[in-house]
């Protein structure tokens, strides 16, 4: 071990020596779509600091409030009391099925994000052009720029195609902390172009002889800004940011129900609980919507969580996603971690299924909804193709994609673009990053018990076989990356030894 990784893991060790909870790693809140490795005092490769959707650092001293009034549909209360995971009994055919070649060339849904560019546009490529789904019209400027808040809610149901009405009065969202929160504001002031929140929507019903009963659902409610002081061409641009996610959420939740199997593909989207929109207040709309929370939170938090003890029988309490305290000992529940490994990997093998090309697919835009179950968010950018096909979706300037993850095909110069073997890759990248991880908690936990490197050969064994599987997945030639059945032999026969 080279003298700077030995005063890393020390140092680590030394907060267990102190009487402190846990090693400074905190992996990145609930719901994150871009996040950046970066140091902390305690250690030069702790997990992300807790960011943004959008790139900033979540102030922790920032207490928004935020009422947002509006009732929350039966059918609405009944998705979220039913988000749990289902049975998937048809799972091994998805990952063993073969992709044949369509009679005629596929036409993509292409949903990308308008925004300004970062990167050199995309250059064409064997695709078929886009074409808008039936269920969300094509987007169009608008003559002028909506005026009320009616007028925004019927162009969110027309552009978008989702089919849950807006929210009405008898719903309040109680705010309990910001998450995160947009680097952007609005000009000349501090107001984030959109944050998001954790709280709890409180529905109240008036039953039979006047009585009510309210009801408690746990959510992310997330609050985007819309101007309307503006030109119909920047309203129009703007919205189609705005509205990305919802667009998304309906999109990818018809396709996934499209086909066999429709009960376990409803739960690999989060559900929408509700939408709304607020204003106009000084010149500007607010356009809100609630999905459920998911206490483990995302993917990459449950494993640093499980690296810390997470899991075991004595850490039976419940702690926030990313801030569980580094226990004693180095025991390790490896097959809850590869459990969620061979649930991504499903996962994938229904999007391939149903079509479903995700430009940014990582760990951290994954929420565990249960023990082994995932739901997909931050659906914004993603594209519909013809089922079974390999495509080649083009990315754009507005495509979204994180430099840290993205397969080569996507940052090459002429004619990026996203296909299933992209989706290989980002599992790749996301698993050796979270190797890192877990080996360095599993270090200081390890030095505080007075044993040496990871504390046990079966954490050594486990943890080199992750390593030479994420590797595999790693070749810059995309038709030589293994297939997801491949990955999906390798996990259950580690599975098996856990």
């Amino acid at each position: 071990m080279s003298s700077a990784k030995q005063q890393d893991v020390a140092k680590l060790a030394s907060r267990f020596m102190t009487g402190a909870a846990a090693p400074t790693a905190v992996a990145p809140r609930q719901g994150s779509s871009v996040t950046k490795p970066a140091t902390t005092a305690a250690t030069r490769r702790a997990p992300p600091p807790k960011r943004s959707a959008f790139g900033s650092t979540i102030p922790a001293t920032r207490k928004p409030t935020s009422a947002c009034k509006a009732p929350l549909p039966k059918a609405a209360q009944k998705a979220a009391a039913t988000a749990a995971c289902v049975g998937a009994a048809s799972k091994a055919s998805l990952l063993s099925a073969k992709p044949t070649a369509p009679a005629t060339p596929p036409t993509s849904d292409c949903r990308a994000r308008v925004s300004p560019p970062s990167s050199v546009a995309a250059s064409p490529v064997n695709t078929a052009a886009p074409i808008p789904p039936a269920s969300a019209p094509a987007s169009t400027t608008p003559a002028s720029v909506p005026r009320t808040r009616d007028d925004v809610t019927a162009l969110i149901r027309e552009r978008t195609g989702i089919a849950l009405s807006p929210l009405t009065a008898s719903t309040t969202f109680r705010c309990e902390g910001l998450l995160q929160r947009s680097a952007a504001c609005l000009p000349g002031t501090d107001t984030a172009l959109c944050s998001v929140y954790r709280g709890k929507m409180v529905t109240t019903q008036t039953l039979a002889g006047g009585q009510t009963r309210k009801e408690v659902v746990e959510v992310a409610c997330k609050k985007a800004c819309l101007p309307a002081n503006t030109t119909p061409a920047t309203f129009n641009k703007n919205f189609n940011i705005v509205s990305a996610d919802l667009a998304g959420y309906a999109g990818a939740q018809a396709a996934l129900k499209a086909g066999p199997c429709r009960a376990a593909a409803a739960k690999a989207v989060l559900p929408v609980l509700g939408w709304d929109v607020e204003g106009p207040v000084d010149g500007l709309f607010w356009v809100v919507y609630y999905t459920a929370w998911a206490p483990l939170g995302t993917l990459q938090q449950r494993i640093y969580d499980l690296a810390c003890g997470a899991g075991l029988r004595r850490s039976a309490r419940a702690h926030a996603p990313g801030e569980h305290p580094a226990l004693p000992g180095t025991h390790l529940a490896w097959s809850e971690l590869l459990s969620l490994l061979v649930a991504k990997v499903e996962q994938l093998a229904l999007f391939r299924a149903r079509g479903i090309v995700m430009p940014d697919n990582k760990f951290q835009n994954d929420l565990v909804t249960a023990v082994g179950c995932l739901a997909a968010i931050d659906w914004d950018g993603y594209q519909i193709v013809s089922a079974g096909s390999s495509p080649q979706c083009p990315l754009t300037a507005g495509t979204p994609t994180t430099a840290d993850y993205a397969a080569p095909e996507q940052t090459q110069r002429r004619g990026p673009w996203t296909g299933f073997a992209s989706h290989v890759w980002h599992l790749g990248k996301c698993l050796l990053e979270a190797l890192a991880l877990v080996e360095q908690v599993l270090q200081a936990r390890a030095a505080h018990s007075g044993k040496p490197g990871v504390g046990s050969a079966r954490n050594a064994e486990v943890l080199a076989g992750l390593r030479a599987l994420a590797e595999r997945c790693l070749v810059p030639q995309p038709e030589e990356r293994p297939t997801l059945a491949a990955l999906r032999t390798a996990l259950a026969r580690m599975q098996k030894t856990a």
